[in-house]
């Protein structure tokens, strides 16, 4: 039978619903409780139901780049300093083929370090691979509170995290739905958490924040390369534009100190590849510099492309919203420093993908935390402007200004959580995509179970399913038919080859008895609860 995806939809949505209405109570303990963080504690913990729920909602491996990405946390957990696709390499590679290849250094390692660790603790699942990163969406808010809370006020900071919380982009990053998916999710989490102490650094000025700084940013590079660097740019201007500090060395060591920790944190990792990996390291380092120039897989667009996607991170119409928040951010009477910090971070990052020849939707939202707070400081600046003119002082409006904020935020929140899971419903053919992926999930992981004992190698697997079938099981698995020579050779070393029938099989492999053949839902668009098995 085929899986029941919407059925099995339904049973999870009231989850997802229980979340949100967890934040929404979190709004009215925000305004009417004296004691803040007691909202930021039921935002949380609504994230954490959403996450989970959502996370539940699609119990099987997207394709780009989740997959990938928990094969080789996988193979991490054996070989922690050896990142691996391909284990064993009985057949050629190319290392070029980051889906293909034996040794995997096409992303930094922290994020995978970290799926792997979950693994080690969990086990190897679906659940456990995206725990890290339903773990860090969840204290992004807690840094994105602070942050605001730091910059402006505890509105700007609660009403920043809030919008976050809500944010359909990142939710599909977190639960793989989205390429570059975990890896992504990391990214923003340690780059926001070097941000976040360099803003109680320049609040409290306690020097242990100097040594976060340069860890966290350190961390950061660990998960996508130089990027992670951003905090240094917002802080170095903010010391050039100073009148007593751009003459003033201490400030400069201060930077440097940070800047230190980075390079102790970061360096020896790309050292240790280019010295055990010198092939794979130096080609990976020759395409990072490429992307600049060329649209690395197609990943192209115009000048515009970041700009023109704006709705596509923030949602419908939310752009005009941040135009406003940045124009207004200009005039606002915040400490100077962090005004100037702000502006950077956010126009260098826009300017600088701008100008990056390939184009991936994720890249700018590294700065989105930024963006939700600078939105939430001009959105507060508005209500307490109709606050004074309406005098919410007064007995007779005294629950105008909770309502407004509750009515306002509302909307905004609800209007760009259009969680794409929501809609399922009534998109049919997604829903039937959905049902094949958890079909053949169910048989990748039967397999051990239907073949027996043996050592089976797998070819003709669909799209990059040979990614899946490694990881639910120990075998080897191929996206190709294999050749006559192939055969020869794996079962010269006790090898069984194992084809999944698409009907198209060459006579060389349907004649060949020593080949074993299945029928399934792999090819045929249906869950086969007995897979037709055959030499």
């Amino acid at each position: 039978m085929f899986f029941d995806y919407e059925h099995y939809l339904n049973s999870l949505t009231p989850y997802y619903y229980l979340g949100i209405a967890v934040i929404i109570l979190s709004i009215f303990v925000f305004e009417f409780e004296k004691r803040k963080n007691a909202a930021l504690v039921f935002l949380v913990v609504g994230n954490l139901i959403m996450s989970i729920a959502f996370s539940y909602m699609q119990p099987f491996l997207h394709m780009w780049d989740e997959q990938i990405h928990a094969l080789v946390a996988k193979n991490l957990m054996n070989h922690p300093f050896q990142p691996m696709l391909f284990v064993k390499t009985h057949i050629k590679y190319s290392y070029k083929i980051w889906v293909g290849n034996h040794i995997w250094l096409h992303k930094q390692p922290w994020f995978l370090w970290q799926i792997a660790l979950s693994f080690k603790i969990f086990g190897v699942g679906i659940f456990s691979l995206r725990l890290p990163s339903i773990l860090m969406f969840s204290v992004l808010l807690i840094l994105i509170y602070r942050i605001g809370s730091l910059i402006d006020d505890k509105s700007a900071g609660y009403y920043a995290a809030l919008m976050f919380a809500g944010s359909n982009f990142f939710m599909q990053l977190v639960t793989g739905a989205r390429a570059t998916d975990h890896n992504d999710v990391a990214f923003v989490f340690y780059v926001t958490a070097s941000l976040w102490a360099w803003f109680e650094y320049n609040t409290k000025g306690k020097k242990h924040f100097l040594f976060l700084i340069g860890l966290f940013s350190g961390i950061a590079i660990l998960n996508k390369w130089l990027p992670g660097l951003l905090v240094y740019s917002g802080w170095f201007l903010t010391i050039i534009f100073s009148k007593t500090k751009w003459n003033d060395r201490k400030y400069y060591f201060e930077m440097l100190q940070s800047l230190i920790v980075t390079v102790i944190v970061a360096l020896p990792w790309q050292l240790y590849i280019l010295w055990r990996f010198p092939l794979e390291s130096r080609y990976e380092y020759a395409l990072n510099s490429e992307h600049f120039f060329n649209a690395i897989e197609k990943h192209r667009g115009s000048w515009m492309f970041h700009i023109d996607h704006i709705s596509t991170l923030y949602g419908a119409y939310f752009r005009y919203l941040i135009y406003a928040a940045l124009i207004f951010l200009i005039f606002h009477k915040i400490k100077k420093d962090s005004k100037i910090a702000l502006l950077t971070w956010i126009l260098l990052v826009y300017a600088f993908y701008t100008l990056v020849a390939t184009k991936m939707l994720a890249f700018t939202f590294i700065v989105a935390p930024l963006i939700f707070i600078a939105v939430s400081m001009f959105i507060s600046f508005i209500i307490f402007w109709v606050g004074k003119r309406y005098n919410f002082k007064t007995a007779k409006y005294n629950i105008i200004k909770p309502a407004t904020y509750i009515v306002i935020f509302s909307i905004i929140f609800l209007h760009f959580l259009s969680v794409d899971m929501l809609t399922l419903k009534d998109d049919k053919s997604k829903q039937q995509f959905y049902s094949q992926e958890i079909s053949n999930t169910l048989l990748f992981k039967k397999l051990p179970d239907i073949l027996g004992k043996g050592n089976y190698e797998f070819f003709n697997c669909r799209n990059l399913d040979h990614i899946k079938v490694m990881f639910y099981t120990s075998y080897n698995a191929h996206g190709f038919l294999p050749t006559k020579n192939i055969i020869k050779t794996l079962l010269k070393q006790n090898i069984i080859p194992v084809v999944f029938d698409n009907g198209k099989l060459p006579k060389f492999i349907v004649n060949n008895r020593e080949v074993i053949k299945i029928k399934s839902s792999e090819w045929q668009n249906k869950y086969l609860s007995n897979p037709k098995i055959y030499r």
